[in-house]
């Protein structure tokens, strides 16, 4: 079951030019697939992973790069 993406009321933020949205962990998801969907969805379905996997993890200030179902992340809209 891919990421809950929810917007509106307070899911939705912005820090400096970039949007996020809050993204609830399905069970068995990992960073690195929700960052591979984020990327894709916001641009020509070849963004860089990587970066998006770094970016998401400066911005939900993570120690390290695991996720657990049902945890909350902000990621770019």
């Amino acid at each position: 079951m891919p990421a809950v993406f929810t917007s509106g009321g307070d899911s939705v933020g912005q820090a400096g030019s970039t949007t996020y949205i809050k993204v609830v962990v399905a069970p068995g998801e990992t960073l690195w697939s929700i960052a591979a969907d984020t990327a894709a969805a916001i641009g020509d379905g070849h963004g860089d992973v990587r970066a998006m996997v770094d970016e998401i993890v400066s911005v939900n200030s993570l120690v390290q790069p695991d996720v657990q179902a049902g945890q909350v992340l902000r990621v770019p809209a």
